[in-house]
């Protein structure tokens, strides 16, 4: 969700909380939702320290 595509942008962090929030149990796997959501900070966290180390296409 977070990744920009050609037919849309790459969605928000906030976005793709209340995605997966909304969506557990119909499009996500409850248990795996529910670790993702627990532990939301550090997903964040490492995602971002990734999305840092890359070097920028233009």
């Amino acid at each position: 969700m977070m990744s920009k595509r050609v037919y849309r942008d790459a969605m928000s962090l906030d976005y793709c909380r209340k995605e997966i929030e909304k969506n557990l149990g119909i499009m996500y796997d409850p248990a795996i939702g529910k670790v993702a959501l627990d532990h939301w900070s550090e997903i964040v966290d490492m995602l971002l320290k990734m999305q840092s180390g890359r070097p920028k296409v233009i």
